[in-house]
């Protein structure tokens, strides 16, 4: 979206994937001092299995061997597994997407949901909102692999 933001967050990494509580009670008032407000919030959430294949492979890369969060020499089982328990080892300690979106007590929730595999719904939010065309291009997309599940594991992640 850089091409139509006039203020982009970068670093710390922590800021450029802000939840909405925080947004809400550091960043919002910022950017209704500078312009008309009240500003819309929108959310793209992933289905819980795809997010979860995805933090395992994002693990696995070879840059993280050795590390404490690393998932080399695990299944995505045993790390589905370990994410479901209750004391959650570092290599499967991973947000929740429900937290992410949960405002601060007596605060507004988010204006609009989008589903991650209808990014398309999204994008036609954003046009309407910025009376522009969106090109999105596609970065920061791992390789499709196979990654086999339990019945048991994937039962937990449909409920």
């Amino acid at each position: 979206m850089e091409p139509h933001a006039s203020i982009m967050f970068r670093d710390p990494s922590g800021e450029k994937n802000t939840n909405l509580a925080k947004y809400q009670r550091q960043i919002r008032k910022m950017f209704e001092n500078l312009s008309d407000g009240p500003f819309e919030t929108f959310g793209i959430v992933r289905h819980p299995q795809d997010r979860m294949g995805s933090w395992y492979r994002y693990r696995q890369r070879d840059q993280l061997k050795g590390h404490r969060n690393s998932t080399h020499g695990i299944s995505l089982d045993a790390f589905l597994t370990a994410y479901m328990s209750e004391d959650r080892p570092h290599f499967a300690s991973v947000g929740g997407q429900a937290h992410f979106f949960k405002p601060r007590p007596n605060d507004q929730p988010l204006n609009q949901l989008f589903p991650y595999e209808q990014l398309d719904q999204a994008v036609d939010f954003l046009e309407n909102r910025l009376g522009r065309q969106i090109e999105l291009a596609h970065k920061n997309v791992s390789p499709k692999v196979n990654l086999p599940v339990s019945d048991e594991n994937y039962d937990a992640f449909q409920s």
